[in-house]
């Protein structure tokens, strides 16, 4: 059970990043 709260924190905190990154991008184009 651990785990899988690991890995589903770990996903959240990848998109967290993944959406940061598109809104710099945004910003910059």
């Amino acid at each position: 059970q651990v785990a899988q709260v690991l890995r589903q924190c770990g996903n959240r905190v990848k998109l967290m990043l993944l959406l940061r990154k598109v809104k710099k991008v945004r910003h910059l184009m």
